[in-house]
């Protein structure tokens, strides 16, 4: 969708929080200590564009315009918006503090949360054409008095409706739901039906492609979400549009045989910081985790990696070439193996991995400094990639339940 709220002029500071929006769409659920960031947020952004981790629950899409229509409203001047926004977002955060819900931001720093809801939420503000600015939320607060300028001297007619439409004038879509009388006072996280109806109109319109989008139309009941633990779990995938059930599979094969790279990662840490109980349990779990290759040894070996990078590499994300090699050679090193290992700590996958967290952090390896594995927690990066699911479910969930409810 072409945004209506246009740059005033184009700075080398306003470029780089353009790409703060890129940054702020990046998963932050595990710690990447082996450079697949990038793919497993190409693939997030693939199936649940809009999300980011620290997101909760669906209702904000909505608070945050709210807030900021009133504020317009009010013609609050760009030096002031910021603050008042958080004054706002205040006032909203020790109104859900009393909700007995899970999902508050703020429970415990309140306003002097680091990241207000607002700047969680904009960029599914910006991706589901809520927000209809590509910009960042401190761009859209220094333009504030242009654009009440723009607005003040745009020539209406005798009906007062402005002459040539309102290209450049509109910061939010004029479809948003009001706001209930006397907000923020007494707002809970429970969708209305017209609430819910507009989220998923906005997905619907905005992302049509995405997994998000086919869940809204066609998702099952809102309290069966919690079963399942990943995107894949969902048990009609047969129903799904065929792009969609073979990216799934894409991104599951993917996630399955990285999750023994960070498995090993860990074990090889732990022997080298001369932990025996840490070495132990990563053991234990690495064998877990070829029995779960040896299940599935079917679908991974008829997985085709090179079928996998066009599908990486079309939202958007750059992805570096020695990620992709890495990838490469731990898959062909599985398969080789026929998706069966005998161990995950052979000369050949350790070799991988070392070189690897060496290559991307030099003198900052824990292999390569001692103090930095003695101060290291014992786990980082352990578990499989969901791919932003777990965000999602909670939110898909507070859709369809507002679906199925009352206005």
């Amino acid at each position: 969708m072409a945004s209506s709220f246009t740059w005033l002029d184009y700075s080398e500071s306003e470029r780089r929080a353009m790409l703060d929006v890129i940054d702020l769409f990046k998963e932050q659920d595990t710690r990447d200590e082996l450079g697949l960031a990038p793919i497993r947020d190409a693939l997030s952004d693939r199936f649940f564009p809009g999300t980011i981790v620290p997101q909760t629950r669906a209702r904000y899409y909505l608070f945050v315009p709210w807030i900021y229509r009133r504020l317009e409203e009010k013609r609050v001047a760009a030096s002031e918006i910021a603050r008042k926004a958080r004054v706002a977002e205040g006032d909203l955060i020790e109104v859900l503090k009393r909700l007995d819900e899970t999902g508050v931001i703020g429970r415990q720093s309140g306003v002097n949360i680091r990241r207000l809801p607002s700047n969680t939420y904009w960029p599914g503000l910006v991706r589901w054409g809520i927000f209809l600015g590509d910009m960042m939320q401190d761009q859209y607060h220094t333009q504030l008095d242009a654009l009440y300028e723009r607005r003040r001297v745009r020539p209406t007619n005798d009906d007062k409706e402005v002459v040539g439409g309102t290209g450049g004038l509109l910061t939010w879509d004029p479809e948003i739901p009001t706001a209930p009388t006397g907000f923020p006072e007494s707002v809970d996280f429970r969708l209305p039906r017209k609430e819910a109806r507009y989220l998923q109109g906005r997905i619907e319109m905005s992302v049509p492609q995405s997994l998000l989008a086919w869940f809204v139309g066609h998702g099952r009941s809102a309290d069966r979400l919690d079963e399942l633990g990943y995107a894949w779990d969902f048990g009609r995938t047969q129903e799904l549009r065929p792009d969609l059930h073979s990216d799934l599979d894409q991104a599951r094969c993917f996630s399955e045989a990285m999750e023994g790279a960070a498995l090993l990662y860990n074990l090889l840490l732990c022997r080298e910081a001369g932990r025996d109980d840490g070495a132990d349990k990563y053991v234990q779990a690495s064998l877990e985790w070829i029995d779960r290759l040896r299940s599935r040894r079917a679908a991974l070996a008829a997985w085709n990696p090179a079928g996998f990078w066009p599908l990486v590499e079309g939202q958007g994300h750059r992805i570096p070439a020695r990620a992709r090699l890495f990838v490469e050679r731990w898959v062909a090193w599985l398969a080789a193996s026929g998706w069966n290992p005998a161990s995950l700590d052979a000369p050949t996958p350790s070799t991988l991995v070392r070189d690897r967290e060496i290559e991307m952090k030099g003198t900052q390896s824990r292999f390569q400094n001692a103090r930095l594995r003695e101060i290291w927690g014992g786990e980082a990066g352990v578990g499989a990639m969901g791919f932003r699911w777990r965000i999602a479910r909670g939110i898909l969930a507070d859709i369809l339940d507002g679906l199925e409810g009352a206005d």
